[in-house]
């Protein structure tokens, strides 16, 4: 996956960069080659660490990821909601995911939720923050 990665990004095999994007994308290529452009592994990771914390979160926290997303970049929304999307995802996906039914399917109904809103942000162009501030809040109500 680095190889055909660096390959397509014009990029040494042992660039720092390339392979701080290889570990995030979890496989990819393409996201390995989306991380790489502008901050998208720094916002990544820190989506991600963010997640890890739900179902508590530090809103000082959100607002600065709010911050980070503002603007109209695409990628920065893509990044951000792809990160969103894989820990719902290992969320759903886990050995003991049917040991609790009613709360798999509040997270896949907020995962619904999450994409759509995703989608009216992209398309007419609104404040990531306040999306940010719900996708969280969305999240952790299903986490508790």
């Amino acid at each position: 996956m680095v190889q055909a990665a660096a390959h397509a990004a014009d990029l040494a095999v042992d660039d720092p960069a390339l392979t701080e994007a290889a570990d995030a994308a979890e496989g990819s290529v393409a996201r390995a080659l989306t991380l790489l452009g502008g901050d998208a592994v720094k916002l990544h990771q820190r989506t991600a660490a963010l997640l890890a914390t739900l179902p508590q979160v530090d809103p000082r926290e959100l607002h600065a990821l709010g911050d980070a997303l503002g603007g109209s970049d695409r990628v920065a929304l893509a990044t951000f909601i792809d990160s969103v999307d894989r820990w719902v995802g290992e969320r759903l996906h886990t050995d003991d995911a049917n040991t609790n039914l009613p709360r798999l399917a509040r997270l896949a109904e907020v995962w619904e939720k999450i994409n759509r809103a995703a989608r009216d942000t992209a398309e007419y162009n609104l404040e990531r923050k306040p999306l940010v501030f719900s996708v969280f809040g969305m999240l952790a109500e299903a986490t508790r």
